[in-house]
């Protein structure tokens, strides 16, 4: 698990790099959301997906023709 600290300095450091600047009274907020999106960005990249696992890039004309 890695510590706040570290979470803190690697978010600062990306926010940095982006060009951002973090709010003190807004960083621990901002610093929790961090870890829960490194969380499950960890999750989606262990799975095997494919592009048909993917429902937005299906596209049918039947919404369309279904008031035919």
């Amino acid at each position: 698990m890695t510590s706040t600290t570290n979470l803190t300095d690697e978010y600062i450091a990306a926010a940095a790099r982006a060009g951002l600047t973090v709010p003190e009274d807004r960083l621990d907020g901002i610093v929790r959301l961090y870890s829960e999106l490194r969380s499950m960005s960890s999750l989606l990249r262990s799975m095997n997906l494919t592009a048909a696992d993917e429902p937005a890039n299906i596209y049918t004309f039947d919404p369309i023709l279904r008031s035919e």
